[in-house]
This record gives C-alpha cells, structure tokens and sequence, in this order.
C-alpha cells in the first residue's frame, strides 16, 4: 500500500478539520516520521530529494531527529500501520508556547512543542518540567527533540519519576481532539480542581488511539527545587544511538533478578523505579513475574489482559470507527 499523504495542521481548528474530512489518520511523532521524500519514493515519484531549510529552530530538531533515525538502507521509521492509514498527520507545526505564569507555575502550550525548547522557555523564569534530560552535561537520549505530543502519547518514564512524579501528576488540562473532528476541553488550569471528568488523563499512554492532545496545561516546577535523579547511564555512546528503546519495569522485590537477567541490553537504569532503559533485539524479551514492558516506536505492546478489555472499552467510545492510529498497540 502506498504511503499516506502528510498534512501538517498548524491549528486546533485545522486539526479538526483534517480529522473530520479523513477516513483514518496516522499521527506522526519522534518515532515514526515520514518525510515528505520517502512518500515521492514510495511511490515511485521520480522527483527525488529536495533540499530541506528549516525555517525555525523548532523544524531544526524536527529534521535532525529524522536524519539520526535513517540509515543507507532506509528509514526505521517508516511503520507498517502508518502506510495503512490514509492520512499521517504530523503535530510539529502546532507549536509554542501560548501561555505561561511563573508565580503560578503553570505553562499552557501546543503540544507539537519540544521538551527542549519547552524548558529552554521555562528556564527563564527559574522553571522545569522535571524530567531527567541530562548526563554529565550532555543530553541523554532524545529527549530534547521529543515533542510533548510524544511524551504524553507514550507516558515516557524519566529519570525523575521517584523525585518529581510522572506525566499524569503533571498535565492539569488539554484541549482534545476526536476522531469525528470534535474540539472538547477537559481538566483546568490549576492545580487542585474538581471541574468534571479529567478525560484528558485518559490520554496518557494511549498512543493517539483515543483522541489527539492539541494543547496542554502543565504545571512546572522551580528548578531551585529539583532533586537528583539515581538513573545511572551504564553506556552513553549507545543511549543517543537508539532508535527505539524498549523500556522494562517491575516490583522492587524483583528488581535484582531482572536486572541480572537483562545485563547484555542495559543502557540505563533507575533504580529508584526499578526501571530499565535496554537495547531493542528481534528476539522476544525476556519476562520476569512483575514487569511491564513498553517498546517505545513500536506498534506491538505487552499488555496484560485487564488492560487490553480496558483500551478497547474506550476505544469503542472514543473511536469507534477505528480511525485514529490503526494497528496500534497491535490490538486495533
């Protein structure tokens, strides 16, 4: 099947739109770009490879990232489910900040915004999002090109999870987008509040299945505050060259077991969280009683069987028509 074609909406309205005139749609992020070339060669355009000249430092990381994740033989991140969509749809020209107050920590911006830029922004004013992005001075991983799209899609565990808490603690709100094209809000801007359902937490770690997160309301933290992260990088050469992680956690009682049963493949660990950071091998993975797995990039999924019924359940309201991210999880 041919590739999809790309559109890159620069708005919510636009978004919707997209998603209203669709009959399914791919939503694009760090792990599984498709350039604009790979299209033309796929299918078999004889143009060839146009010069790229990024118009922002936002489009920048865009491009670099993409660079890292190609090879002489081609792209790794041309996905099979993104090929069976009709559309991909790429959230990287939604960006920015759109508001933001220090004395109330708290920042409001689209979510095709970096993690980099986004904390560049914040550290003006003495503020963070409080994820472990550095080691010895250097950025670890691929953290500053990662949208906050991204990170909310896979629900990335971070260095400083134990200290700081997690994506869920963090996101007060978000302005969604449904399948059918539908704009609904959910959450607030403050920190503690009642103001209905927080259908937005639904989101976080759904992978675009359930609906697509235009804008997000963040709560920061001082980084006068900031405690130190335990993750030890065991390989720094091997983090940044990692296309794909595959993230392993379990309970603490058998953090020593998988740690030594999983050796070969450590990058990083954490064990504040009893999480590990390995190299993805075509092998299946190696299970302990009490992990959960997740293979960032990947389509598949180690699902237990609770959540498996649970994702489905919403997908029916949610997405009924399966239209959002097909294949994903390789349970839709």
């Amino acid at each position: 099947m041919n590739s999809p074609s790309i559109v890159r909406p620069k708005s919510t309205n636009e978004l919707s739109e997209m998603l209203r005139s669709t009959s399914s749609a791919r939503i694009l992020g760090y792990w599984n770009q498709i350039s604009d070339t790979e299209v033309r060669q796929n299918r078999n355009d004889p143009e060839g490879i146009e010069d790229c000249s990024p118009e922002s430092n936002e489009e920048r990381l865009r491009v670099q990232a993409t660079i890292k994740r190609c090879t002489p033989e081609g792209c790794q991140n041309l996905s099979t489910s993104a090929q069976n969509a009709e559309s991909a749809i790429e959230l990287g020209a939604m960006s920015g900040i759109i508001d933001f107050s220090p004395n109330d920590q708290v920042v409001k911006l689209r979510s095709g915004t970096t993690i980099g830029h986004l904390n560049s922004e914040l550290a003006k004013s003495g503020q963070t999002i409080p994820i472990f992005n550095s080691n010895n001075g250097q950025t670890w991983g691929a953290w500053d090109t990662l949208s906050l799209a991204d990170c909310i899609a896979w629900n990335l565990p971070h260095g400083l999870e134990f200290q700081h808490g997690t994506w869920r603690d963090w996101v007060l709100g978000a302005t969604i987008v449904a399948a059918d094209g539908m704009i609904f809000k959910s959450g607030s801007s403050v920190v503690k509040s009642v103001a209905g359902y927080d259908i937005h937490r639904l989101m976080i770690g759904a992978r675009h299945t359930l609906g697509v997160v235009a804008e997000v309301t963040m709560r920061t933290t001082p980084i006068s505050t900031l405690k130190p992260s335990e993750i030890e990088v065991l390989h720094p050469h091997d983090i940044d060259a990692l296309p794909d992680w595959r993230i392993q956690r379990c309970l603490r009682t058998d953090w020593d077991q998988m740690k030594d049963g999983i050796a070969d493949l450590l990058v990083a660990i954490d064990p504040s969280t009893c999480t590990a950071f390995c190299k993805v091998k075509p092998t299946p993975p190696r299970r302990f009683e009490s992990d959960w797995i997740l293979d960032v990039g990947q389509s598949n999924s180690f699902l237990n069987q609770a959540t498996i019924a649970y994702m489905k359940r919403a997908k029916e309201v949610f997405d009924p028509a399966g239209k959002l991210n097909p294949g994903e999880m390789g349970i839709f």
